[in-house]
């Protein structure tokens, strides 16, 4: 009788996990949605960084003899 009892406590579909386990999702949920909320600044930061390297490829980037590569524009600050 004891060992029927354990069988169907493993085939029970409410007992799954653990209660810890279920915690730790809780949290990693949790901070997925502060890397949600940081994917439109990571976005729009690097649509800038890009946009300030397509801008130095169009500009004069000489000075004298010295050439200044466009992909070290991005070395500057952009704001």
């Amino acid at each position: 009788m004891e060992n029927s009892a354990e069988i169907v406590e493993i085939n029970n579909p409410w007992r799954l996990c653990t209660v810890t386990q279920v915690e730790e999702v809780k949290c990693i949920l949790r901070l997925l949605l502060i890397w949600l909320c940081t994917i439109l600044y990571s976005v729009i930061f690097t649509q800038m960084a890009s946009l300030f390297v397509e801008q130095a490829a169009a500009m004069k980037t000489n000075i004298s003899t010295f050439h200044i590569p466009p992909a070290s524009m991005s070395t500057f600050d952009i704001t």
